[in-house]
């Protein structure tokens, strides 16, 4: 049996994106697909995993951090506040289109848009 690719389609040529489907034909699929293909990166989950460890990796050879990825947004910085975390980065998708995170403040609740490139600076200079 014969399939057609999905460059034949012309859905995916000149896009430079690999697909790896798996055994099943759900809508689902089919939504994660389109969602694949309107997405400017081709990507949607891996760079933020990828672009979150890179920052933690960074932070953690000049200061005490923690990476954290369980559960909703909100449940984490709970928890963080709890244990008296005093500041949290968050990396979400614009952090992948314009390399800057959120940085949150623990006391104030304040949150600011910090440059990546700027990140470990500002915390140390926040922290003393």
């Amino acid at each position: 049996m014969s399939r057609p690719s999905a460059s034949s389609s012309g859905l995916l040529r000149g896009r430079g994106v690999t697909a790896v489907l798996g055994p099943t034909n759900t809508g689902k699929t089919h939504l994660a697909i389109e969602r694949l293909l309107a997405h400017d990166v081709g990507i949607i989950g891996l760079p933020l995993r990828l672009l979150a460890r890179e920052v933690y990796e960074d932070l953690r050879t000049r200061m005490s951090a923690e990476y954290d990825s369980g559960g909703h947004i909100g449940k984490r910085y709970r928890r963080q506040d709890e244990i008296g975390t005093p500041f949290a980065v968050t990396i979400d998708h614009q952090s992948v289109e314009d390399h800057t995170v959120t940085l949150r403040q623990r006391d104030s609740l304040q949150q600011d848009r910090i440059a990546i490139a700027d990140l470990a600076g500002e915390l140390e200079e926040r922290i003393r």
